[in-house]
């Protein structure tokens, strides 16, 4: 007996998913940011004796280094929260990736969610390959990795024979 193959759509997760940079993260980040270039400049302003020590000069380096450190942290999560396209458009039809060409999941390969680092510093990966490998680094999480295997498994289910079955929860 030959045992038939069927896909069991989920029709909660919509047909198109799309990924924007987190407002939450941003607006969380912007103090610290912010807090740094006011550091910074204590550092450079403060008061100095009457000679210059050594001290006085790496306080300086030091000051210089966090506020141009904090303007651009700054200047990057401001241009982020200010962006609100989505960076990743998952659909039936494929990947969109901002900066890239629309990849149909008939050409993807190599899909995987990989992650990097150890502990609290792990990151992970969005990496296929579609002529050419694409590395993304972004806050995947179970419900986005889910929402990959529905999306290609959608795909997949369209491109089959008429007999075999789809079924929808």
């Amino acid at each position: 007996m030959n045992k038939e193959e069927t896909f069991i759509d989920d029709l909660k997760i919509p047909a198109e998913t799309r990924v924007c940079f987190s407002v939450v993260k941003g607006i969380l980040a912007q103090p610290f940011y912010i807090l740094m270039i006011v550091a910074g400049a204590f550092a450079i302003v403060r008061k100095q004796g009457v000679s210059v020590k050594n001290s006085d000069i790496l306080h300086q380096i030091s000051g210089v280094l966090f506020c141009i450190t904090g303007i651009m942290l700054t200047w990057r999560n401001s241009r982020q929260l200010l962006n609100r396209a989505p960076q990743i458009i998952i659909s039936d039809g494929g990947l969109w990736l901002a900066g890239h060409p629309f990849h149909s999941w008939a050409v993807i390969s190599d899909l995987h969610i990989v992650p990097r680092g150890t502990g609290v510093r792990i990151r992970y990966f969005l990496q296929y390959n579609a002529n050419g490998m694409f590395d993304i680094e972004d806050s995947f999480n179970i419900s986005h990795r889910r929402r990959l295997q529905l999306h290609r498994s959608r795909f997949m289910a369209c491109q089959l024979e008429p007999s075999n079955k789809v079924a929808r929860r």
